[in-house]
């Protein structure tokens, strides 16, 4: 079947999944997490067809910004799929399809080449799964973290009950949101210890890679401070939001700032 086709298959998915949730958080009473679901597990099952076809290609693995940003929507939306199997954050597909969706449409309205022959380096290759991975499993902190924030807003302003209604206790949402955080900074820490044994040459000779190590280790300390106030002082609530929001800023600025200002705005 022709790339385009499956594209817009995967899109529609995509958009009707988030469709339905949608009109379950507004009180329509369907059975949404079901259909949800399972067209949610179709396009995710399409957009990874989609994924391969655009990265591993003749010449090596293209791995240019817009594949990069589609391959971390996708995972993010399975890590989403996976977790609300689990726990009611179902919700949170309102925010993570329409990306999903839109990240096929930039990878088809900008086709670009960026090669890398990860066949002949595996552990460039291991390096950049293990980035990838440790920065989805944090984007996926990063939405809790957002879905915590409307509901302390909600609560403050005392409206939006049947908002509430749909999404997990406070404090389970907390615990979830710290659960994750700690395995991602598990991962991150893992990273950078692999990023100093791989890359320790270069550090000093590519100014992007320094400064790209600069906004991880930072990342590192922010959610290192956040952890230990969460299990030390008991942090929670907005500092729990902002600190999270602000380790998930950097490393986005370290994965995708450089990639994006030397591939598509140059």
């Amino acid at each position: 079947m022709d790339l385009l086709i499956v594209s817009i298959i995967t899109i529609g998915l995509y958009v009707i999944a988030g469709i339905i949730q949608g009109m379950n958080l507004s009180g329509q009473r369907i059975s949404a997490k079901i259909w949800m679901i399972a067209l949610g597990f179709v396009a995710i099952c399409l957009h990874g067809v989609l994924l391969h076809r655009w990265i591993d290609v003749n010449s090596g693995q293209n791995l240019n910004f817009f594949n990069m940003l589609s391959l971390t929507a996708w995972l993010v939306a399975v890590l989403v799929l996976v977790v609300a199997l689990l726990k009611s954050i179902e919700v949170l597909v309102i925010f993570v399809f329409p990306v999903a969706a839109i990240s096929i449409l930039l990878v088809l309205g900008f086709p670009n080449e960026y090669i890398i022959h990860t066949a002949a380096s595996p552990d460039t290759l291991f390096h950049i799964l293990l980035s990838i991975i440790t920065f989805c499993v944090l984007c996926l902190a990063g939405l809790l973290a957002i879905l915590l924030a409307i509901q302390d807003a909600v609560l403050r302003k005392k409206q939006g009950n049947w908002m509430i209604e749909k999404m997990p206790p406070i404090m389970i949402l907390e615990r979830l949101l710290f659960q994750v955080v700690s395995l991602g900074f598990i991962l991150l820490s893992v990273v950078m210890v692999t990023s100093v044994y791989f890359y320790h040459d270069l550090f000093f000779k590519n100014l992007a890679l320094l400064q790209k190590s600069i906004l991880v280790a930072a990342a590192w300390v922010i959610f290192a401070i956040l952890l230990l106030g969460r299990y030390r002082w008991g942090w929670r609530g907005r500092r729990a939001i902002y600190g999270t929001l602000g380790g998930v800023l950097l490393l986005f600025l370290a994965y995708y700032g450089s990639k994006l200002v030397l591939e598509v705005l140059r």
